[in-house]
């Protein structure tokens, strides 16, 4: 325990913030919310300061500030976009920042300013349960916290995001599917410390169901892998993002953790090139998409994965391990395969003689263009072989996204109507390259946790 305590002490030091993050964080929370009380007097109730900043448990290198606008519920969702928007723009433009659009359940702004982030979000003042955005909650989640985690917890919470951020396991978006910050102050705030929290972790069942409560919550959220209820909001399940894979992952992350304490694990583990030799990959790229709310597009991009990957399966290929990645308007999905390229004849296997419809399979065979041999009976059942459509995944692919025989979302349509695929492993590294994919691609590649490759180098 001695040198766990050692481990977390030094590791402390390198992921709170720097004097010079909090000076600048608290310079520009107090420049923005005068000059956004000033621009909004009149217009919206108050403006607050919320999110992790707020409730001092942001991590080095990840400074930013959440500001929200608080709006009568009388206002329209559209008006209060609009407004926030519109005006937190020109304040932070006004102070030489930058600004860009980004879309959560409605747009808000995000800005920079002094090297600090600044997100400018429109929220309604609302009483508990009558919750009009899924925003409405975070000022209760801040003074949740603010009231119930102790001084000396603090660190806790930074260690513990800092363990996920360098395993890819923190934030509530698809496309990771993990902890969000509320999450990660919850279970601090339940367990006591991180020490604590990892012990019990590890022997965590899954699903998991934490807390008072979060039983209740089982009929409401069936196919929860972790269920921990929101004490603002007693109906909803904080953890509700957290994926079946990502909860596994933090309960062997906390097993290696203990087995091997190490300050390593709060740091990513270096990146090495992953022999790419005789793996067989495709990829299908995706461009143009349409500009909407990421959690949307990482939806819709899975939904794809999820069709393409069964038609591999339905003409005769094997798929090993797939993904999906989006930025801003380009995205790929990679599948890798046990073969791309598959033996020009099939076995076709038909029913046992006694069937009733084994008379119909042989008719059915004998009158399909594409029988090789056959039918025949080995032991009691008739199979025939039969020539390939398609044999090589790409092309297959290319073929069913055109004529629209793959089941896809909607949203991706017009950015597979004539989609880029590739199954050249060469073809498709320097693809990703000039995309700007190449750690999505080398992660992909790998296929090993930071947390697992920190674990194998410790001696």
């Amino acid at each position: 325990m001695e040198r766990l305590a050692e481990i977390l002490r030094e590791a402390l030091e390198e992921v709170k913030p720097t004097a010079d993050e909090v000076r600048r964080a608290d310079s520009v929370a107090n420049l923005m919310v005068q000059s956004l009380r000033d621009a909004f007097a009149g217009e919206a109730l108050k403006v607050t300061v919320e999110g992790s900043y707020a409730k001092g448990t942001i991590v080095r290198g990840r400074i930013e500030v959440d500001i929200f606008i608080h709006y009568s519920p009388s206002t329209s969702r559209e008006e209060i976009a609009r407004k926030t928007i519109e005006r937190s723009r020109e304040v932070i433009a006004g102070h030489g920042g930058t600004t860009r659009l980004r879309y959560a359940e409605h747009p808000y702004l995000e800005g920079f300013l002094n090297q600090v982030r600044v997100n400018v979000v429109p929220c309604y003042v609302v009483e508990p349960g009558k919750w009009l955005s899924a925003v409405d909650r975070t000022p209760y989640h801040t003074e949740y916290v603010r009231r119930n985690l102790r001084r000396e917890q603090v660190g806790d919470v930074q260690l513990l995001k800092a363990l996920l951020m360098a395993s890819n396991l923190y934030g509530a978006e698809i496309r990771v599917g993990g902890f969000s910050g509320y999450v990660c102050e919850l279970l601090i705030i339940k367990y006591g410390s991180l020490a604590d929290l990892l012990s019990e972790a590890s022997r965590w069942p899954i699903p998991m169901i934490i807390g008072d409560g979060g039983s209740e919550l089982i009929p409401r959220y069936p196919n929860a892998a972790m269920i921990l209820a929101d004490p603002v909001d007693p109906l909803r399940n904080a953890a509700a993002a957290v994926t079946l894979e990502s909860l596994s992952q933090f309960i062997l992350l906390s097993r290696l953790f203990l087995s091997k304490p190490s300050i390593d694990y709060f740091r990513p583990a270096p990146a090495t090139e992953p022999d790419a030799r005789y793996r067989n990959l495709m990829a299908v790229v995706l461009e143009n998409i349409d500009l909407k709310p990421p959690d949307i597009v990482w939806g819709e991009v899975r939904h794809t994965v999820e069709g393409i990957v069964r038609s591999l399966q339905h003409h005769g290929f094997t798929p090993l391990r797939w993904a999906g990645y989006v930025e801003e308007s380009r995205g790929v999905i990679l599948v890798e395969l046990a073969e791309t390229t598959l033996p020009p004849y099939h076995l076709h296997m038909g029913p046992p003689v006694n069937h009733p419809k084994a008379e119909e399979f042989i008719q059915k065979q004998l009158a399909n263009p594409l029988l090789a041999a056959g039918p025949w009976v080995s032991g009691n059942r008739l199979y025939a072989l039969r020539r390939r459509t398609h044999r090589k995944a790409a092309d297959l692919i290319g073929e069913k996204l055109k004529s629209g025989e793959i089941a896809i979302s909607k949203g991706l349509a017009k950015a597979l109507s004539n989609p880029k695929i590739l199954q050249d492993i060469d073809e498709i590294s320097a693809e990703m390259k000039a995309m700007g994919f190449t750690t999505f691609y080398t992660e992909f590649m790998r296929a090993c946790p930071s947390f697992i490759r920190v674990y194998s180098s410790l001696d």
